[in-house]
């Protein structure tokens, strides 16, 4: 022994009843006896203790939830919709159910449903972009009050087709949807004449000149000189959304997305014809049927209607 030992001598310290109670426990957990001095069962005898009493084990604690009457025909409600529109998701289709259909359901429901069929909308963190604070852009909760224009393209067999767009912020209505083989002013002036057409068929009256501005980006289109003077002459304001600002002119991108998710993207186009028919008959459900949540759920058209009756 060294000098350190005989001058420090090891004593040996009792062990508290506490501390034994708590090894003797974590030795049970680990299947290595009860604490005592009994020798335990080998491994190999656990392993086939288990093996023998897992899948009953396993039978006896698995639940088989039995789907009801009423969810089957849910279910089968929720399988139509994604069938006509795989981009929504369990709130669009809760909201439709019990706002369109009115079906008292709650919307966790929803979200089983479709979680434990596969139908939920599955996440893509790789797109989610990544946006700084810009300047704000306008807003309105009034129809008729601020409307957006932009242009976007489509591939079909026949080659690419331009569709153009006006959206009215306020109600969220597409209430311009015109389709034409070239994308020059003329066609733009058509979807604003349209939209004119649609929300104001006696005319635009003299106390609403003025009061409607109109959002689009900086194109050679919506800045030519025989665009801006058409659209100056509806009494319309012009605005054009900054320079790298993409919040600039979002509602009416977001309504793009749309058309393309739920109309264009899943279908082959072979004609030019057979496009045009199924965007008008797109823009007619939308506006009908389409809930929205920032509207509380309501459908732009059943919006406006409520707006214009309550402020009258």
């Amino acid at each position: 022994q060294s000098s350190w030992d005989i001058a420090n001598p090891i004593l040996p310290v009792e062990r508290s009843p506490v501390v034994g109670r708590r090894e003797a426990f974590r030795a049970r957990r680990r299947g290595q006896g009860n604490g005592t001095a009994k020798a335990s069962k080998s491994a190999s005898e656990r392993d086939d203790r288990r093996a023998d009493n897992g899948a009953e084990k396993k039978r006896l604690v698995k639940r088989h939830r039995k789907i009801s009457e009423l969810n089957k025909g849910i279910l089968e409600e929720i399988r139509h919709l994604k069938a006509e529109h795989p981009a929504w998701g369990f709130r669009r289709i809760w909201a439709y159910l019990k706002f369109q259909k009115k079906l008292e359901i709650n919307r966790k429901r929803i979200w089983r449903l479709m979680k434990e069929n596969s139908l939920l909308v599955e996440p893509n963190r790789k797109l989610k972009a990544r946006r700084q604070a810009t300047t704000h852009k306008l807003r309105s909760i009034e129809p008729n009050s601020l409307w957006g224009t932009d242009m976007t393209k489509i591939m079909t067999n026949e080659g690419w087709a331009y569709l153009h767009v006006v959206l009215d912020w306020g109600s969220k209505k597409l209430v311009g949807c015109t389709l034409s083989r070239m994308s020059k002013t003329a066609d733009w002036l058509d979807a604003i004449n349209e939209a004119v057409n649609m929300q104001f068929p006696n005319g635009i009256k003299d106390t609403l000149k003025g009061n409607i501005y109109l959002v689009s980006d900086h194109g050679s289109q919506p800045t030519a000189k025989k665009y801006m003077d058409s659209v100056k002459e509806l009494g319309f304001q012009q605005v054009f959304c900054s320079y790298c600002n993409p919040k600039g002119n979002a509602d009416t991108e977001r309504i793009i997305r749309s058309i393309k998710e739920d109309l264009i993207w899943p279908r082959e186009w072979h004609s030019f014809h057979e496009l045009s028919e199924a965007i008008k008959k797109w823009q007619y459900a939308y506006n009908e049927e389409f809930p929205h949540s920032t509207l509380g759920y309501d459908t732009p058209c059943s919006y406006e209607k409520w707006y214009l009756a309550s402020v009258s």
